[in-house]
């Protein structure tokens, strides 16, 4: 067993990080292949790895673990472990994961024989015939019989459905193969949504989970876990732009719990379920690090037990210098106030996006709690509870206002967790590990002011508060945990340009702006044209939608990466006109062999999506497709976007408006695939449970190297 020195109960957390140029206990980077079914007790190359796979839906290719999706759901039957450890202050682990769907959840299917049919028929492009024989040479990484069998297994029953949401966990668990990670140890959930809008994070704290963004995309993730004596701080990071997390090399401290206290602990990664509604993507884990970052590890700009003796105002925090404070007094067990107003303040001179702190309510205590985004005693916003409620208020010029009230109560006598999680333009609160007030603030008020601290308002006396912190909106990964960047790359200079300016007509022949290129209809029996004011169109509307997959392109130059930038505006004004997008873009090798992302846009549905499909040696499987739900906001009827896409054979990265919103590997998909060589690119309109009414597309920008 592995035993970390131990460290104090409190130990507030720095924000200049110390040269942690530790060598991590464990640091699996899954360099050698390994079978499906005999990851668990192979050597990642310092011990055996531990874990369970019931199901052998483990295997290791390419430089990364691939976890299948479960036919039967749940806990404890699928994932991998490291371990044991004995719990202290700076043990941490870090996971760099592509989790499989971030809406991975539960399903049941009306008929796995309609299910079984629609996977025979395809998207309509060739005949039943063709497809079968196409089959005959394709190597997918499931086979047909598993696949069916996946189907069978989840058809209705008649019996109750338990539907399972909760579908990735990372962490440190007091079991190898935890029961149930949402009700255990300190570690990372992602659930999916229940309005489609992909998966929201969650971290454990005390009793429950504290889901601390939504609409978390489906992207290269690493998530951060830094235990302490009680509890931990929870850290994610993705690629510059990505919401909800820190933009690589930088981390962001999204949540802190203060009350798990399981003395053995094991490191690990584990799955419930994976897809939706019979898809088969498979998560990939490409690093796990366990390293003793020490007593010293920290990240707080801001830190204060508030213990002691004598008034908080002029006092020195044990972070972030001197107290500003009206009323509050320290106590052996934490700072209380009296007096009509009690507040207290510290300036650190940059935003917080983590603020947290200890309360203990008495029965007749007034509310207390947290101030964060502060200008001044004029401007700033406060989150204050107690055993009557809680609510949220925001302090402009000088005038109160409250924005929200909740009834959760604190319970007199019983330490409570409060925390805000602030991402600047949107932030969450937190209370015992639940998300109060049953919704996120959208909004950008005083967001880059900077100070934080304490506050509470009303006759008697506050309740004591202790243990507060605040941490920086990003702070910088430790070496011992970094396992490097998502993979990113973009086009140096603009090989082809196309405005689609001129006269009306067919997209075929036209030739572009710039670069010289000729657009040719490769495919369908729909048709693009040019229309006369700088754009192209999915030649269709409601009454007679595009007829199907239908592909232009036209020559490339680069054979190993393609950078497509195009903006393009779904068909109809508003949800409810039976408008549907299904415009896109493809990266073309051959007839047999191409690449496609588009859009998914639908009135059944309050969200979008951006769905990826792969034509390999002729056969295109529904059922493999990655896709992301990108939610109700960021694509809307009538409204243009820019769509960018970078493919370098076996690597994609999709944009939506510069934000990053789904990246993957072919190899993902089928892992003894072949990079391919892109000789065309273009733009297509797809059949994806329906096609396209007329989608418009301009100012093509496409880079190489």
């Amino acid at each position: 067993m592995t035993t970390p020195r131990p460290l104090t109960p409190f130990e507030p957390e720095q924000v200049q990080l110390r040269d942690l140029s530790v060598q991590p206990l464990i640091g699996d980077s899954f360099a050698m292949d390994v079978a499906r079914g005999r990851v668990i007790g192979s050597d990642w190359g310092g011990g055996a790895r531990g874990g369970a796979d019931v199901e052998r839906l483990l295997s290791v290719d390419h430089r990364a673990l691939r976890i299948q999706p479960p036919i039967k759901p749940g806990w404890g039957k699928c994932g991998i472990a490291y371990g044991p450890f004995r719990r202290s202050a700076g043990l941490a682990l870090a996971v760099k994961v592509d989790n499989g769907h971030n809406m991975s959840q539960s399903y049941e299917l009306n008929s796995w024989l309609r299910q079984t049919a629609r996977w025979l028929l395809g998207g309509g492009t060739d005949t039943p015939g063709v497809r079968f024989a196409r089959w005959l040479g394709h190597r997918p990484r499931i086979a047909l019989a598993r696949k069916v069998h996946r189907w069978y297994e989840s058809r209705k029953r008649g019996q109750p459905f338990q539907h399972v949401r909760e579908n990735l966990a990372a962490g440190f668990y007091p079991e190898a193969s935890p029961r149930d990670p949402v009700k255990t140890g300190n570690g990372f959930v992602i659930h999916a949504s229940r309005v489609f809008d992909s998966g929201e994070l969650w971290a454990r704290v005390g009793p429950g989970c504290f889901s601390t963004c939504a609409s978390l995309q489906n992207l290269t993730l690493q998530y951060f876990v830094v235990l302490r004596e009680r509890g931990a701080i929870y850290y994610a990071s993705g690629l510059a732009g990505a919401h909800g997390v820190g933009s690589y090399p930088n981390m962001r401290p999204i949540a802190i719990d203060s009350f798990n206290e399981d003395r053995e602990v094991h490191a690990g990664v584990h799955q419930a379920v994976l897809g939706e509604i019979g898809f088969t993507m498979d998560t990939r884990v490409h690093g796990v690090r366990v390293a003793e970052l020490g007593a010293d590890f920290g990240t707080a700009h801001a830190a204060d037990s508030l213990r002691g003796v004598g008034p908080l105002d002029a006092s020195t925090a044990e972070e972030g210098g001197l107290w500003r404070a009206v009323g509050l007094e320290r106590t052996g067990e934490g700072a209380r106030g009296r007096g009509v107003e009690a507040r207290a303040t510290l300036e650190t001179g940059r935003a917080s996006g983590l603020i947290h702190a200890l309360i203990e309510p008495t029965e007749d205590s007034r509310p207390t709690g947290l101030t964060f985004r502060v200008q001044d005693t004029r401007n700033l916003w406060a989150v204050v509870a107690g055993p009557g409620g809680c609510s949220v208020r925001l302090c402009e010029d000088g005038k109160w206002m409250t924005v929200a009230e909740d009834p959760t109560s604190l319970q007199p006598g019983r330490e409570a967790s409060l925390q805000v999680v602030d991402h600047g333009s949107e932030f969450t609160v937190g209370i015992n590990g639940a998300m109060a007030f049953g919704r996120r603030f959208v909004d950008g008020r005083l967001r880059e002011a900077t100070g934080v601290g304490l506050w509470s308002s009303g006759a008697g006396e506050s309740a004591l508060i202790r243990d507060f912190e605040a941490h920086p909106r990003e702070v910088s990964i430790p070496q011992a945990l970094d396992q490097g960047p998502p993979w990113s790359a973009e086009g140096s200079r603009i090989l082809v340009r196309d405005c689609f300016a001129g006269a009306q007509g067919e997209l075929a022949g036209r030739v572009t702006t710039a670069g010289n290129k000729t657009w040719r209809h490769d495919l369908g029996e729909g048709r693009f044209e040019v229309t006369g004011d700088g754009a192209a169109r999915v030649h269709a509307s409601i009454g007679v939608p595009s007829p199907g997959r239908t592909i232009y392109t036209i020559d490339w130059d680069d054979p190993e990466l393609a950078d497509i930038d195009v903006e393009m505006t779904p068909p109809g004004t508003r949800r409810g006109e039976n408008h549907r997008g299904r415009g896109g873009m493809v990266f073309w090798q051959d007839r047999l062999n191409y690449f496609m992302i588009n859009l998914w846009l639908h009135d059944n549905l309050d969200t979008a999506s951006i769905s990826t499909f792969f034509c390999i040696n002729g056969f295109d499987d529904l059922y493999d497709a990655i896709w992301t739900c990108t939610g109700p906001n960021r694509t809307k009827w009538g409204v243009p976007f820019r769509f960018r896409s970078v493919f370098d054979g076996d690597h994609f990265l999709v944009r939506i408006d510069g934000e990053p919103v789904l990246q993957r590997r072919l190899t993902d998909v089928y892992p003894r695939q072949r990079p391919m060589k892109i000789t065309r690119i273009g733009l297509f309109t797809n059949w994806e449970w329906g096609t396209d009414t007329g989608t418009i597309f301009r100012d093509l920008v496409a880079r190489g190297r």
